[in-house]
């Protein structure tokens, strides 16, 4: 009996899958383990005026980006303000995030070009290699101007685990 459907081969309540991540203890030595199979993964990161560019995540194991979001509570029509979020390879580390590589193929509006309480999705690097990320690399954010209008912003960041 299969736990999904359309699954095949099928996965049983005591399927793990065998994989290579980060040790609890280091951000660059990994670990082999059997672990129980995760497909997706959808991260939100609220947004506030006080956000300043940062680290958002560390990917665990390898997986790729699908999809980045942005969700804006309000929005002030005269502003040009824009998230921009990145990925920095563990090779590059450390780094401050603006060093990091874009993941969007342009950056996010929150001011003008955005609406109040509607989800954005952006549009994803055309650079397949930019969108696959390894165990340590880390996804960050910069930001332009002061979000001194914006109330209640999320971004939205979905990835699958692959390999």
């Amino acid at each position: 009996m299969s736990i999904f459907r359309n699954e095949n081969p099928n996965l049983g309540s005591v399927t793990t899958v065998n994989e290579t991540a980060l040790t609890s203890a280091s951000m660059t030595a990994t670990a082999t383990s059997d672990l129980k199979p995760t497909t997706r993964e959808i991260f939100n990161f609220p947004i506030v005026a006080a956000t300043i560019a940062q680290y958002l995540w560390v990917a665990p194991w390898k997986c790729q980006i699908k999809a980045i979001r942005f969700i804006g509570g309000t929005v002030v029509a005269n502003s040009t303000q824009t998230i921009q979020p990145v990925v920095t390879p563990v090779a590059s580390q450390p780094a401050a995030p603006s060093s990091g590589t874009a993941l969007t193929a342009a950056a996010i509006p929150v001011g003008s070009g955005s609406t109040a309480n509607q989800p954005a999705a952006a549009a994803l690097s055309a650079t397949t290699s930019v969108l696959t990320l390894n165990p340590g690399d880390l996804i960050g954010m910069t930001i332009s101007g002061a979000l001194t209008a914006l109330v209640g912003g999320v971004l939205q960041i979905e990835v699958a685990q692959i390999g």
